[in-house]
């Protein structure tokens, strides 16, 4: 569909800007400072690493831990990983929490690859895929990505995104 081919298109600098004004919305809205312990930020790290260096990935993604009061994890464009300290104060009390953790960030990275992010801001801002494809030009992106926070919260992605996402994670925890 257009929303992909505009997705894949679209340059890497433009798509980082893109994840960094999504995630500057998230942050004053709805996110919050981690109030984790170093010992299990330095964890979480860790296991985020491992599944990194297992996938080469397009962009060079980052980490954010977030004070968000439900357990949850998602991705912004550009590479932008953001997970709840909840899920890692969950998994780090489990005998296999490195893996619970692991998994997650295989899920996330692979929405980062296949530009998931991206293609929800698309197919929900109609001007921009039609401006797109008439000019190649995609440089309004970033403003159109502020809305995608709250996309992913109201809707999350798509069957079809996470059936895509949870394929290519089993793919890559394999390979790591």
């Amino acid at each position: 569909d257009l929303a992909r081919r505009a997705a894949y298109a679209t340059p890497v600098e433009l798509e980082e800007r893109a994840g960094h004004a999504a995630f500057a919305v998230f942050d004053q809205q709805i996110g919050g400072i981690s109030s984790l312990r170093p010992e299990k930020v330095g964890w979480a790290q860790g296991a985020f690493w491992r599944m990194v260096a297992a996938k080469n990935p397009h962009v060079q993604p980052r980490l954010l831990l977030s004070n968000l009061n439900v357990p949850n994890a998602f991705a912004f464009p550009g590479g932008i990983v953001v997970m709840s300290d909840s899920i890692v104060d969950l998994a780090y009390n489990e005998p296999n929490g490195a893996d619970l953790l692991c998994a997650i960030f295989a899920h996330e990275l692979a929405h980062v690859e296949r530009r998931h992010g991206l293609q929800l801001v698309l197919r929900h801002s109609a001007t921009l895929v039609t401006v797109a494809t008439i000019t190649g030009d995609l440089s309004t992106l970033s403003a159109f990505s502020t809305s995608l926070p709250f996309l992913l919260f109201q809707r999350g992605y798509a069957r079809d995104f996470e059936r895509e996402a949870d394929l290519d994670a089993i793919e890559l925890l394999r390979a790591a």
